[in-house]
């Protein structure tokens, strides 16, 4: 008869092997679980260089007493690799592993010193050598100044700065330089990361207010800490304008700025390029040495060439979205703005877009394989994200769409900094109307659609009393078409647009009972439709997404033209926005799925839509509720299919 267990932490490990290896493993790594159960695990650790294995009791405590002063040197058995003598290298500052005529040296862990002087000394400069004290750092220090840490601490400790800025790009740089390329290695899976590489928010703070309380701080204490190192890491967030205007480091030499512009121009990202354009015109000024930087950086960017395989910019959109699919797969941003999460987002492809432009590495095929690997989830990610932020949608992240925003951004620089420009090409390159001048590059409406995190914010610019009056009108005919709502679509993200204008095309569509004529094409139709789902979510017309879904059945049993299911859920999922509370978003997502759900369909249609249902309540697991309906349609549609 088997024993009772005799104390909670015997009991605790009989019920945890009812559970799953996985749950047990995630049990067991929580600290707090183990302490107030009285558990305690052991582990191995593996070098990385040697892959060599040590259990990690026996290994941190023969390190222990090297640092101790106890033996010159210590015996240490590897699991299936013989008995190890180990020592400190005092001239590399080292601990030495030699058996035989092999010989590896390990990190310098210090942190198991008894001597406190000697772990705040080995933190210190482990502290500047990753360019991180942050308050999680300043608690270690804390906790090192007080005492040794135990085993069990010594890789919480570490995975502190395995998840800074500096350590993440050149593990990245390595990966990129052995062509090993797992999209799981190359976006890190902890949050700690992203705060420390464009600063962590606090909740309910505004895009504004996020740049100037916490960037602008944030760029005066890195480039202090080291300014080559500070400047290339506060330009990663030039994302939005607000990035190089919020920064503060006009105390550094003109030198080290005139260092940063030649290493920004020979190898930075796209993005810390534009956003020294910025910033430098506006400087001018005080640094009139920048000037030839400037010019040639904005001839590289405009020099893009949007629709090339291999283009810089097709590199940028490809990195957006592989870094926005993985951090919609793990979730760990999910209750951060979306703004900040595209902000962080971008700013890691910035870093993965500088590693790659320093190796040889093929990018051609590189936008077809993150699409086929996290292009769904980019794409749902993005359209779960427009109920809180609806200005701003997954296409705006394709390359022409940048190409535009880039050249806004150059024709909307400083024009006092422009003013002071002393080469002539460069001047009227940037105040010009000539061929070659920045402003006959810019196209209506692209260049004055919102940015990446302008998503939430609301349009400035007032519509024109012209095109409001012939708006009124259009939409007051008695018959309508396709045209009657072009200047509706093509307003909604340029100016503000009255709600009063979406009722009035809701009660148009009403009016002529959704029978729209002259469509010609399932093209036109789908981009009609589109648009006015823009509308609705703009304008939060609950009621025009309503029409819009009516008018999509209607279009959708016409003659030849064909919408697809697939599109069809991304009109859906558009117009979705313009519900902001999470509950009725839910509900009208839920209701649009379900209905497609119940569509007769072939099992590849099938299977596309089980593959978003399963994506989309994985980004929005508030979702299962209101889908499991077509969930259930759609195994059974399978299940028919199949058979």
């Amino acid at each position: 008869m088997t024993p009772e267990p005799s104390n909670p932490g015997e009991l605790a490990v009989v019920l945890l092997g009812l559970f799953p290896p996985g749950l047990r493993a995630s049990a067991l790594e929580n600290k707090a679980f183990r302490d107030r159960l009285g558990l305690s695990v052991d582990a191995d650790v593996t070098l990385d260089q040697s892959d060599i294995t040590f259990k990690r009791t026996e290994l941190f405590k023969r390190i222990r007493d090297l640092y101790a002063s106890k033996v010159a040197e210590v015996l240490i058995e590897g699991r299936g690799s013989g008995t190890w003598r180990m020592s400190i290298d005092n001239e590399q500052a080292r601990i030495k592993l030699v058996n035989g005529a092999k010989t590896f040296l390990i990190p310098d862990l210090s942190c198991l010193h008894p001597e406190s002087a000697e772990r705040l000394k080995w933190f210190d400069a482990e502290v500047a050598k990753f360019g991180v004290n942050d308050a999680r750092m300043k608690r270690w220090r804390d906790l090192l100044k007080e005492r040794a840490i135990e085993d069990e601490e010594v890789d919480e400790l570490l995975a502190e700065y395995r998840f800074t800025p500096r350590y993440v790009a050149g593990v990245i740089e390595k990966l990129f330089r052995q062509q090993t390329i797992r999209i799981e290695c190359l976006v890190p899976d902890d949050l700690r990361y992203f705060d420390r590489l464009v600063g962590e928010p606090t909740a309910g703070m505004g895009l504004k207010e996020f740049f100037d309380q916490v960037c602008g701080p944030r760029s005066a204490e890195l480039v202090r800490q080291s300014p080559l190192l500070g400047l290339k890491n506060v330009f990663l967030a030039s994302s939005h304008p607000f990035g190089p205007q919020s920064l503060r480091i006009d105390d550094l030499p003109a030198s080290e700025i005139i260092d940063f512009y030649a290493w920004l121009e020979a190898s930075g990202d796209r993005f810390s390029q534009l956003g020294g354009i910025e910033w430098g015109i506006s400087r001018l000024g005080q640094i009139p040495a920048l000037e030839p930087y400037l010019e040639r950086l904005a001839q590289l960017i405009q020099a893009d060439d949007p629709k090339k395989p291999d283009g810089r910019l097709q590199l940028l959109t490809s990195l957006i979205v592989l870094v926005e699919g993985e951090l919609a797969r793990t979730g760990i941003c999910r209750h951060r703005s979306p703004h900040w999460r595209r902000l962080a987002s971008i700013a890691h492809a910035c870093v993965l877009e500088r590693a790659i432009v320093n190796t040889p590495i093929p990018t051609s095929d590189f936008f077809g394989w993150v699409m086929e690997n996290r292009g769904s989830l980019y794409y749902l990610q993005t359209f779960v994200d427009m109920r809180q932020e609806p200005r701003w949608g997954p296409d705006f992240i394709l390359a022409t769409q940048l190409k535009a925003e880039f050249i806004g951004r150059i024709a909307g620089v400083d024009r006092t900094g422009a003013s002071l420009v002393k080469s002539e090409g460069f001047r009227e390159f940037l105040n010009g109307d000539g061929n070659d001048s920045i402003r006959s590059q810019v196209k209506f409406p692209y260049s004055f659609l919102p940015g990446p995190l302008e998503g939430g914010i609301e349009a400035v610019a007032v519509m024109p009393e012209e095109v409001e009056s012939n708006l009124r009108k259009s939409l007051k005919e008695e018959a309508l078409t396709p045209l009657s709502f072009v200047t509706l679509v093509n307003s909604a993200l340029i100016y503000r647009v009255d709600a009063v204008f979406a009722e009035l095309a809701a009660d148009g569509l009403r009016r002529v009972k959704h029978q729209l004529r002259h469509i010609k094409s399932a093209d036109e139709a789908f981009h009609m439709l589109t648009g006015l789902a823009t509308v609705a979510a703009v304008t939060r017309s609950v009621g025009l997404a309503e029409e819009v879904r009516v008018l999509m059945r209607v279009v959708r049993r016409k003659p030849g033209i064909e919408i697809t299911q697939d599109n069809a859920i991304r009109i859906s999922m558009v117009a979705a926005a313009a519900h902001a509370d999470r509950a009725e978003w839910c509900k009208y997502v839920g209701d649009c799925i379900t209905e497609f759900s119940f569509e007769e369909v072939s099992r590849r249609e099938a299977l596309i839509l089980r593959h978003h249902l399963v994506e989309l309540r994985h980004v929005e697991p508030q979702l299962w509720s209101t889908t499991a309906r077509a969930d259930a349609a759609v195994l059974a549609s399978l299940s028919s299919l199949s058979a």
